[in-house]
């Protein structure tokens, strides 16, 4: 039974993370009236605690840390945007958010058994990260897949719970398992 669900949850994320990549690839919408008040603009790979908003910052505080999350990197004309979606499996919750401003609660069905939140932060990964920072810091992936696709080279890496996809050697989306 607990294979079912865990089958059952795999292809929850994988759908999901489908889903986003989509999304992250085809991005047309504008939210240019969505702003991240936090006073830190920039962003550098790999660099931990520093790039939560006070929205996220809040969530954490009330239920902690996801059990998963997907996090995508795009650009609207010059300016990065990062959409994530946390996933609190427990309590069957999504949360979404765009560049660090919540935009959305959504509930969601199944059995999930119950998880630690993720070993992963969303704070940890951030635009312009690179093929090269994900594997000095994570080792060779357990598997690769590589495709030419309409502007460049999509590269999707996996890990152990883990999975990056990178367009032209830069970080598009992850999917924390776990």
């Amino acid at each position: 039974m607990n294979s079912n669900r865990s089958a059952a949850g795999r292809f929850l994320c994988f759908a999901v993370l489908g889903m986003v990549l989509l999304f992250t690839l085809t991005i047309n919408g504008d939210a240019g009236n969505l702003q991240n008040n936090s006073p830190r603009k920039t962003f550098l790979p790999l660099l931990s605690n520093q790039f939560l908003s006070p929205a996220q910052l809040a969530f954490i505080g009330q239920i902690g840390y996801p059990q998963q999350f997907i996090k995508m990197f795009s650009y609207e004309g010059a300016r990065e945007r990062v959409d994530e979606i946390w996933v609190y499996t427990q309590k069957k919750l999504l949360e979404c958010f765009i560049n660090g401003v919540f935009v959305k609660e959504s509930t969601f069905s199944g059995d999930y058994a119950a998880s630690a939140p993720s070993v992963y932060k969303p704070q940890d990964f951030q635009h312009r990260t690179t093929t090269q920072h994900v594997i000095a810091r994570f080792g060779q992936p357990s598997s690769q897949k590589q495709e030419t696709i309409w502007n460049g080279t999509l590269k999707t890496y996996v890990y152990p719970s883990i999975i990056f996809v990178f367009n032209n050697d830069l970080l598009v989306s992850l999917t924390a398992l776990r």
